[in-house]
């Protein structure tokens, strides 16, 4: 179940390059969050499945979450600095003045 959390994590970082080059835009954040927890419960009982739980236990969705957390912090900045390389990139420059 922490191989389910490190997925979910690597699914949420993602989802967060389309959600910053919009400008952290409403209808955005709104709709890639609806997909996100949509696709986390799909992760989750997949693997739930794949591990052949019968129910649900507390230590399955303490070890989703502990991977979760660790691959937030693990990816969260150096996608944020590759967010900004690749903006400061592609940024429309203004035209230049040919007076």
């Amino acid at each position: 179940m922490l191989l389910c959390g490190v997925c979910m994590g690597v699914l949420y970082e993602l989802l967060y390059l389309p959600r910053r080059l919009t400008g952290f835009n409403k209808v955005a954040t709104v709709v890639l969050d609806l997909v996100f927890c949509a696709a986390c419960a799909a992760l989750f009982i997949w693997f739930s499945v794949q591990a052949s739980y019968a129910s649900l236990r507390a230590f399955s969705f303490a070890c989703a979450a502990l991977g979760l957390l660790s691959a937030r912090i693990c990816l969260h900045g150096a996608l944020a600095k590759l967010c900004d390389l690749l903006y400061n990139k592609f940024k429309t420059k203004p035209p230049a003045d040919t007076d």
